[in-house]
């Protein structure tokens, strides 16, 4: 049987939907490891296997190039950003 360890990279994101991000269970096979923090950290992006970012009232743009620069080929990102 395999395992698939997974790294999901919270950025910007308020503690109660980091929370309810961190509290969901993995699928069979799979385990889930976080990290978290304010602002896009190149190294805790290149680690990353997913990374949720709320980019509202930063540099959205900084922080794509940041993700873009800095994952792995088969990471998902998704950025929320507002309308401003």
């Amino acid at each position: 049987m395999y395992h698939c360890p997974v790294t999901f990279y919270l950025v910007g994101l308020p503690d109660e939907i980091a929370r309810i991000i961190e509290d969901a269970q993995p699928q069979p096979s799979f385990t889930h490891h976080f990290t978290r923090s304010d602002e896009p950290e190149e190294a805790l992006t290149a680690q990353a296997s997913a990374i949720f970012a709320d980019a509202t009232g930063h540099d959205a743009a900084a922080w794509a190039r940041v993700f873009a620069a800095h994952r792995q080929a088969t990471t998902t990102v998704t950025l929320i950003v507002s309308h401003d």
